[in-house]
């Protein structure tokens, strides 16, 4: 893990059980190290490599988009050479 990025939280609701669900989902800046995308869970429909930018403009909800700017500060950052 290189940096914790943040968090969301927010509320859901599953109809069928008639439960209301609050979910906070943390976000960290990590470095790839293996694997294949379609190695994932049941949760997820897809997974797929894609820019940042490509990324930024995908997703739909504001604090998302705030924190994948965040993460991209952080590798722009990164790569800068030290004076």
């Amino acid at each position: 893990m290189l940096n914790k990025l943040g968090m969301i939280s927010y509320w859901y609701f599953i109809e069928k059980e008639m439960v209301r669900i609050h979910k906070t989902v943390h976000f960290f800046l990590m470095n790839y190290l293996q694997g294949r995308t379609e190695d994932h869970d049941h949760e997820v429909d897809e997974a797929q490599w894609i820019s940042i930018d490509e990324a930024i403009s995908r997703l739909s909800y504001k604090s998302e988009r705030d924190i994948v700017l965040k993460a991209k500060k952080m590798i722009e950052t990164r790569r800068k050479p030290s004076s």
